[in-house]
């Protein structure tokens, strides 16, 4: 939103900021970013963060501003620190480094003077609090400026300000007083000036609606006196350097490098006209937690860090549970896998590197793939249960093998308690990887399928199929009846496609951009980044993005909410596949997309007029169904009746199907079909080619699949139907040599009652 001075500032001087709650908004605590716009929307020096608390009811109020910044680099390098203090009254100033994984640390802790005085110090990179608090027992305003110098990659220099100021009265006690706060800045031209504000002036979902801005000079003459609130709007656009090769994120069909086809107009996640119509409570996911459950996340590259979580523990696996300051960032150079779905869901728009989906969201990192177990795999999915909205996971089973791949028991546990305790028992939304294993069919057979692998196809996760910049599905994107959507994860890095611009690990040599550049390289100059990042690991994250921004328009959202918008907002891409059919409920499905690629502008929109939740969430299963032999070469029928006056539409369902194989039979042989009483049918495995890799040729050879099975199959395509009547299981067995028997089978309905 932009706010306009008048009359406009035409001469020199030092100008204050106010901002503060107004008249009749709720108690909260509030803060904002503005950056100071003169002639021709050029950016005046610094940007400018503060902020205090509104408080109804709150005695005795001394109002202490202070200022939060950045201090990054890739080199990792300490940095000198210049602090220029100017304040009316004798105080205290502090600077502190704070940090989840090691502590906070403080830097400067001194008693100054009134007037100006000046401070030097050397300090790591990390993020940064600098704080004032008067000590005189009488009124006094203050402000504080910082400045912050150092060298960057290229040997340029960098100066970067942070401006601050606050009220103290210690004999304030009026019952309604509400928080000021405001920041000095210096005109040091005759311009005309904007105040732009860059997020919302609020914090946190408790934090105050409205808001009023005041702009005015030393002499007492006022600028600009406007409120803001509820209902108006700003605009949003990222100027990080990278964000043209960020094609998923928008998409006109312009030329990202010369060497590679442009991606198709509109093949994008839709956030433009969030952007262009951004309401104040926000339209960058910010105060939505989302964690990334992966091989690490180095929480201080210079894109991540400000996103990253201060105040909530992140978790690294391979280290005691309890045990204070963990940090997840990757331990290994090839660990750079968690860093870039990090950067795809959060990257900050902060005018460097890159920018991601959700660029407000907090990130915390559960360092996981270095300790894979039961009990491991449980944790991750519930840690810091209570905060955490979001958990993207792009790992699961090894790809391309063809097995079934049951989901672990304790793992199972875990999902059902954050989705049903989670996030004060609004459920955490986890997105799942739907699997990279495809391959051309090969007489048939399927190298892979998202739907038999137990997690991503579990009633409590939500499933991402890959899309690529043509707006068709990724080469290696697994298909299933349990993808709820795609997102875009492009595909393989070369010069014949485009991939995935984000973050990559920023130490020397180290993630996926770590060779020297040459004549042959075709990857970012600035090996922080990379553009070479793919598969449904880059399409789950763009999909959390997108979460994240869902539950900052309404957090109220319940997990199944999020579901249910997604599903019904989807866009459906490639008119030429042949797999796209309405279900029962009149939604489009699609096994190779889901209900299509996630619409970022359509969601939100649902998620902002949602009015209330989704019915109480319904489990019931229909019993046993019809069970008998099945013939070598032969197509068999199954049915089973389900009756249930209380779930009337579908969310999911689960089939178990027990198979027991006579000997030399394989049930990789098998097409197995659902139908429901509505007549859509779900392809629950295709025949499947099981494989493994030879270790002289290092090719991957066809073996034996499973003589019997025992598996539970998932598919959200029945979603929205009335699951009430008979459900068909056929057993296409026509390829098989052998004979076996069905031994037990039955559906279970997870849905609600409604229209």
């Amino acid at each position: 939103m932009l706010l306009t001075t008048n009359p406009s500032l035409s001469c020199p001087g030092f100008y204050v900021i106010r901002t503060h709650p107004a008249t009749g908004t709720e108690a909260g605590r509030f803060g904002t970013e503005i950056l100071l716009r003169g002639p021709g929307s050029r950016t005046l020096q610094g940007g400018i963060n503060f902020g205090g608390r509104a408080s109804a009811s709150h005695a005795n109020r001394s109002v202490n501003g202070f200022a939060a910044f950045t201090i990054a680099n890739s080199r990792n390098e300490n940095q000198v620190v210049n602090l220029g203090v100017t304040v009316g009254a004798a105080g205290r100033i502090q600077l502190e480094r704070r940090s989840s994984s090691q502590g906070n640390t403080t830097y400067v802790d001194q008693q100054v003077a009134a007037g100006e005085t000046s401070l030097s110090v050397v300090v790591p990179p990390g993020f940064y609090v600098l704080s004032y608090a008067p000590t005189s027992s009488s009124s006094a305003s203050y402000a504080v400026s910082a400045l912050t110098s150092y060298e960057n990659r290229s040997g340029g220099g960098f100066q970067g300000g942070a401006v601050f100021g606050g009220f103290h009265d210690p004999s304030r006690a009026s019952a309604g007083s509400q928080s000021t706060g405001f920041a000095g800045i210096c005109i040091a031209e005759p311009t005309n000036v904007s105040v732009e504000v860059l997020s919302a002036p609020t914090y946190g979902s408790s934090g105050a609606r409205g808001m009023a801005f005041s702009l005015s000079r030393g002499d007492g003459m006022v600028f600009l006196d406007s409120r803001v609130g509820d209902g108006q709007t700003f605009s949003f656009e990222p100027q990080d350097p990278y964000f043209f090769a960020q094609w998923h994120l928008f998409s006109d069909g312009q030329p990202i490098v010369d060497f590679l086809p442009a991606p198709a107009q509109g093949a994008d996640l839709n956030l433009a006209p969030l952007w262009q119509n951004c309401p104040l409570s926000g339209c960058q996911g910010q105060g939505v937690v989302v964690a990334v459950v992966d091989d690490g996340l180095e929480i201080r590259h210079p894109d991540l860090i400000d996103n990253v979580a201060q105040d909530i523990p992140h978790r690294d696996v391979t280290v005691a549970s309890g045990t204070p300051g963990q940090d997840p960032s990757p331990f290994e150079s090839d660990d750079g896998h968690g860093t870039s779905v990090g950067g795809l869901i959060a990257a900050r728009d902060n005018d460097i590197g890159v920018v991601g989906v959700a660029s407000r969201a907090t990130l915390i990192g559960i360092n996981l793939l270095k300790g894979n177990s039961s009990a491991n795999d449980a944790e991750a999915m519930i840690h810091a249960g209570d905060v955490v909205s979001v958990s993207n996971n792009s790992w699961g089973a090894a790809d391309g093998t063809g097995f079934l791949n049951p989901s672990d028991q304790t793992w199972q546990q875990a999902i059902e308690l954050g989705i049903s305790q989670g996030l004060g028992g609004r459920g955490i939304v986890y997105l799942w990887a739907g699997g990279n294993g495809h391959r051309p069919p090969e007489d048939g057979y399927f190298s892979d399928f998202s739907g038999i692998d137990g997690q991503a196809n579990f009633h409590g996760v939500l499933a991402v199929a890959a899309a690529n910049a043509d707006d068709r599905r990724s080469s290696y994107s697994e298909l299933g009846p349990n993808l709820l959507v795609a997102g875009y994860g492009g595909e393989f890095c070369g010069t014949d496609a485009l991939t995935m611009a984000t973050t990559d690990l920023s130490t020397e040599g180290w993630g996926y951009n770590h060779d020297e550049a040459d004549e042959s390289d075709t990857d970012f100059e600035d090996r922080s980044y990379t553009r070479c990042f793919n598969g449904t690991s880059s399409a789950a994250p763009t999909v959390a993005g997108v979460v994240a921004l869902i539950r900052e328009a309404n957090p109220a959202l319940t997990w199944r909410d999020v579901r249910w918008i997604l599903a019904f907002n989807a866009r459906q891409i490639d008119p030429d596949s042949a797999n796209w059919f309405t279900n029962g409920a009149g939604l489009t499905y699609n096994w190779e997309y889901g209900f299509g690629v996630v619409d970022a502008a359509a969601s939100v929109a649902a998620a902002r007029s949602a009015t209330g939740t989704l019915p109480p969430y319904l489990v019931a299963n229909s019993g046993p169904g019809q069970v008998g032999p099945i013939g070598a070469g032969s197509v068999v029928e199954a049915e089973v009746g389900f009756s249930s006056s209380s779930i009337t539409r579908a969310e999911f369902v689960t089939t178990n199907v027990q198979i027991e194989g006579d000997s030399g039979f394989d049930t990789g042989d098998l097409i197995l079909t659902l139908t429901s009483p509505a007549g859509s049918t779900a392809l629950l495995t295709p025949r499947r080619a099981c494989t493994e890799e030879d270790e002289e040729t290092e090719e991957r050879v066809w073996i034996f699949c499973e003589e019997s099975m025992d598996f539970d199959f998932g598919a959200v395509q029945f979603l929205g139907e009335n699951p009430n009547g008979t459900w068909r299981l056929e057993i296409d067995a026509s390829s098989s040599q052998e004979a076996a028997t069905l031994k037990a089978w039955s559906v279970t309905i997870h849905g609600h009652q409604g229209n």
